[in-house]
């Protein structure tokens, strides 16, 4: 690939969601000073969408200074599409946001989830765990007396009266595939 448009694809898909990352959570810090019910009341989708905003600062500081061109560029565009948001909330323009997400959802949902390449894939799966004692401990028996092989497990939530989700991960798609087949009796589970 031509090195000009590696870094600006790579801008884009990862260097600008580190820096939109990093920005929303000090946000929330700021807010937080204040009231400490917002990190109180953090649940999964927060967590979900600025885990990268726990990378190490020193690579990070070296890779956008080293991007800095294309970055600036990618967040006068953020800043636009911000923007564009706020005119449609001003303007309390539901068509406009339904658009918005759903010309969002399109692409997103399109987007390859597993394939093979440079980086090996991993396979990972979200389950809506009720809060209490020994439901972890079911769900790795269960994949365990039928040899399903389980990578990694994290829990992402939890908190009483409130489900937390547990992300299990496989190296392989058909350890994934069977884990889904087990747990979906008694589990919501998601892709």
């Amino acid at each position: 690939m031509d090195p000009k448009l590696h870094d600006e694809i790579v801008g884009a898909i990862s260097h600008l969601p580190h820096i939109i990352a990093v920005a929303l959570v000090n946000q929330v810090a700021k807010y937080n000073e204040s009231d400490g019910l917002y990190s109180d009341l953090v649940a999964g989708g927060f967590r979900d969408i600025t885990r990268i905003a726990s990378s190490d600062p020193v690579i990070w500081r070296d890779i956008l200074i080293n991007n800095k061109e294309v970055l600036l560029r990618l967040l006068k565009d953020w800043n636009a599409e911000i923007a564009a948001f706020v005119k449609l909330l001003e303007s309390e323009d539901g068509e406009g946001i339904e658009r918005e997400f759903l010309s969002a959802n399109r692409f997103r949902n399109g987007l390859p989830e597993r394939r093979k390449g440079v980086i090996h894939s991993f396979y990972d799966i979200y389950v809506d765990v009720p809060d209490h004692p020994g439901v972890i401990g079911q769900i790795t028996m269960l994949l365990g007396d039928h040899r399903v092989n389980l990578s990694n497990i994290q829990i992402i939530e939890s908190r009483e009266d409130i489900p937390g989700v547990l992300k299990l991960s496989f190296n392989e798609e058909q350890h994934m595939d069977k884990a889904i087949e087990l747990l979906k009796k008694d589990y919501a589970v998601h892709v």
